[in-house]
Order: structure tokens, then C-alpha cells, then sequence
């Protein structure tokens, strides 16, 4: 026999190809032995009914999570008071400055001081801004404006505005220069320049830093806390009452209640 041919001996009993190693291949009878056997290609076995219950309740379970996490978000909005919604001032009892009760003058003002003199109120964003910060600033604005029945429009749409508001992220440092009363955890402030007739500008300085972190966290917070400095603004000192959008430190609060919407209409000058 020459070499490098096979030569195929007796099938063994029930058929099948016997190699010169004696392994027999069934199935391949009467083809030459060249390397083994040709690869052979199995189907993908089925999948157990048990890991197919496993996995209809694994998406069950998901379904069910976002059912429920629907639910919650629905019964929250329904239930929940909306910070845009300012309501009603029905019934406030107030103090012998004018304000609601609990509420100050900004500075040394009394009931009857300075305010907004009548006519056009714009505002203004200037230099760079965190992100987010426009949008903030903007609500915080229309907030302002709904709650004193204002209309405060951006600046380039107002060719002689009376009152004018800026608003600037600034660093930290900034603002203990600005102001001796400033200190390290102050992260607002508004500077305010008036005549004998009112306040005719305001300047808002927001700590950068304090509002890259927290319009990331809770922006509702932020848009209050800029709301705030809009009060001081106006003519508004602040309030003792820690739930008050003028308390002087941020509580996490993102509500309006009716003595902060009556106390930013009592600054308001009647114009008519």
C-alpha cells in the first residue's frame, strides 16, 4: 500500500468506518479517512421552561416598576404643589411696617420707602453663566413678574426702561467684595441705586459656584434662591419665617406661599 493511503478495513458489527487506530466513526462508512471526520453543526438546544418563566417574570417585574413609578409621578403632580403656581393672597395678616408679618424693609427702609419707581422694568443676564443659569434666571423673572403683575421684559425690548435688573454669576470672592456684610457662605446679593422717586437699578450678583452645583441638583432651589435677591431688588429685606422664600439662608425650600406673593405686590408702587 502506498504511503499516505488508507486502506479501509472490515466495518465492525452495526456499520461504520474503522481507522488504522481502530476508532470507529459511524455514519461515515465508504469515505477515506482524511483528518477525522468533517465538523459537524449542532442547533441551539431550547431553552429550558424553567429559565423562560425565569425570564418572563424578570420582565414582568420591570413592567410592573414602571407602572408604579408612573403612578407615583402622576399622584405627586396632582397632589403636590406646583413652586410655578403663585397663589391667591386672600387673608394675611400683616405687620406694623406693611408687610406680612415676620417680613422686613430692605436696609433701614420703613413701610412708605423706597420701591420701584413706575415704568418700564427690563432685565439683563450678563457675562458667562453656568449651564442652566439663563434658563434659571429667566424663570426666575416670570415668577417675579406673575407674583407683582409687573411686566419685566429683556432689555433689547425696551428702548427707556425705568427700572433696570442684571443679573451676573460671579465667583465667591466677588461677592465678599462687593459688600461688607458678606460672608463666606453668601450666595447672593443685590445692589440697589435709587433716587428720591425709587429704586431705578439693581444689581444681582449670583455665587457661580453655589449654582453649578445646585441647578444640577435642584433647580427649583436655585430658581427660588434667585427669586430671593429679585425680592431684595424690589425694596424686600428678609423674613424670620424659615419656610419664607426671604429667609436669608437657603432651607431647600421650592414653594410660594401667599405672604411672599403679599409682600413682593406691597413693594410694588400703584403706578395708575
Amino acid at each position: 500500500m502506498p504511503p499516505g493511503q488508507f486502506q479501509p478495513q472490515v466495518p465492525p458489527e452495526g456499520g461504520g468506518l474503522v481507522s488504522p487506530g481502530g476508532f470507529a466513526n459511524p455514519g461515515y462508512a465508504g469515505y477515506p479517512w482524511a483528518g477525522g471526520p468533517p465538523p459537524r453543526t449542532w442547533p441551539s438546544p431550547p431553552v429550558p421552561p424553567r429559565r423562560r418563566k425565569t425570564a418572563y417574570k424578570l420582565i414582568g417585574i420591570a413592567l410592573a416598576f414602571a407602572v408604579a413609578v408612573g403612578v407615583v409621578n402622576i399622584a405627586w403632580d396632582l397632589f403636590t404643589p406646583d413652586r410655578t403656581e403663585v397663589p391667591v393672597v386672600e387673608n394675611v395678616a400683616r405687620g406694623a411696617n406693611g408687610l406680612p408679618e415676620g417680613y422686613e424693609w430692605a436696609g433701614d427702609l420703613q413701610e412708605g420707602g423706597d420701591r420701584l419707581i413706575c415704568g418700564p422694568v427690563t432685565w439683563e443676564l450678563v457675562g458667562d453663566y453656568p449651564r442652566g443659569g439663563a434658563t434659571a434666571v429667566a424663570e426666575a423673572v416670570a415668577l417675579a413678574s406673575q407674583m407683582t403683575g409687573v411686566p419685566i421684559k429683556p432689555v433689547d425690548e425696551v428702548a427707556i426702561p425705568a427700572v433696570e435688573i442684571t443679573f451676573e454669576y460671579v465667583p465667591s470672592s466677588d461677592l465678599l467684595a462687593y459688600s461688607d456684610t458678606a460672608s463666606a457662605d453668601t450666595i447672593g446679593l443685590a445692589l440697589t441705586q435709587h433716587t428720591s422717586f425709587g429704586i431705578t437699578e439693581s444689581q444681582v450678583l449670583l455665587d457661580e459656584p453655589y449654582f453649578v452645583t445646585t441647578l444640577s441638583k435642584n433647580r427649583d432651589e436655585a430658581v427660588l434662591v434667585i427669586l430671593h435677591e429679585i425680592g431684595h431688588a424690589f425694596g424686600l429685606g428678609h423674613s424670620d419665617r424659615k419656610d419664607s422664600l426671604m429667609y436669608p439662608y437657603a432651607t431647600g425650600n421650592t414653594r410660594i406661599f401667599e405672604e411672599d406673593v403679599a409682600a413682593f405686590l406691597t413693594v410694588v408702587p400703584d403706578c395708575g
